[in-house]
Parts: structure tokens; sequence; C-alpha cells
């Protein structure tokens, strides 16, 4: 099984956003920083995977339709492989 943990504490912009999926997850070098290259790359994982989003709560007080989008379409790419896991900063 893979895991992907993307940690969002401290992140403001869609900018430091991507730079943090970047920073958690291997992308190829044309990813478009936004949330439909994203849900591509995420879409094309093959087997098990976790994905574990960490401190959302930063990111959602900065930037709340951008992560509200982001939480959807993490909702839109689960299935029985695919299991998504959210928490707020502690």
């Amino acid at each position: 099984m893979r895991r992907i943990i993307i940690d969002l504490s401290g992140v403001d912009s869609k900018k430091a956003f991507h730079e943090r999926v970047r920073e958690a997850m291997l992308v190829p070098d044309h990813y478009g920083n936004n949330l439909d290259a994203l849900h591509d790359i995420l879409a094309e994982y093959s087997g098990k995977l976790d994905i574990i989003v960490l401190n959302i709560d930063d990111f959602m007080a900065a930037r709340e339709e951008y992560a509200e989008s982001f939480l959807a379409m993490l909702e839109d790419i689960k299935s029985d492989d695919v299991r998504v896991f959210v928490a707020e900063a502690m």
C-alpha cells in the first residue's frame, strides 16, 4: 500500500499548497499546479493508496474556497483502493 501525507500547516496560498503537494508526492515535471492536474495524477495510481491530509484548517482559514474544492476532489477520487483521511491541527 502506498501512503501520501500532505501536511498543510502554514499553507496560505495556492502556490504554497501545490509546493506542498510536490514535496509529498512524486509529480511529473508537467504537473500543472491545479486541482485538475492533481486529480489526474491521483487517478492514475494503481493499487491501494492512502491519502492523509494534515492541518487542513490552516489552509481552510486562508483559502476556504480552494480548500473546499480540494476536499471535493479527494471525495471524488475515493474508491475501494483509495482511502482519504483529513485531520485538523491538534
